[in-house]
């Protein structure tokens, strides 16, 4: 039996106008940041319908707010709808037409995440960080529970088995 997912993430677009957390965080300014720090311990991640839908980008936003949520204590399950409606919101995804589903753009979730909300949570603001440099993944990770990163993943993936080797 073949399982279906969906992958969800389009390709990126960039808006000059985004905060870099290199502006704020780094040179003589840069924080002491821990050797590890583990926001997932006990947090309980949900699939938020992304295997059923490309909604991967909101879902994820739903996942943020639950472990963000469980390290204050104040653990918050948002339901599947919340990923769900945002991805409607956001793309014009319409369950009843599967040409709708086509993921979305990583800034448009942010953006709407900061304005709108997902699952009657708003984020204050968003910075990009350079992945590519080590110190500054580990202190947005350190110092914000986690980087919203999308993965570009061949569609082919879709139709693979759990289980099977890459």
């Amino acid at each position: 039996m073949t399982v279906k997912k969906k992958l969800g993430k389009k390709e990126p677009r960039h808006d000059p106008r985004t905060l870099k957390l290199s502006s704020y965080f780094f040179g003589p300014k840069l924080p002491e940041i821990p050797s590890r720090k583990y926001w997932y311990d006990g947090v309980k991640y949900g699939m938020y319908k992304n295997d059923m839908y490309g909604d991967c980008t909101c879902a994820s936003a739903c996942n943020f707010v639950r472990s963000w949520s469980k390290n204050a204590n104040v653990e918050i399950d948002l339901p599947d709808e919340a990923a769900l409606e945002a991805y409607k919101a956001i793309t014009g995804f319409d369950p009843e037409d599967p040409s709708t589903d086509n993921g979305a753009v990583e800034l448009d979730v942010l953006k709407y995440w900061q304005k709108t909300g997902i699952g009657g949570h708003q984020i204050k603001a968003f910075v990009s960080v350079n992945t590519r440099h080590k110190e500054e993944l580990k202190a947005a990770i350190a110092l914000f529970g986690g980087v919203y990163v999308g993965l570009g993943m061949p569609l082919g993936w879709e139709s693979i088995e759990p289980g099977t080797k890459i």
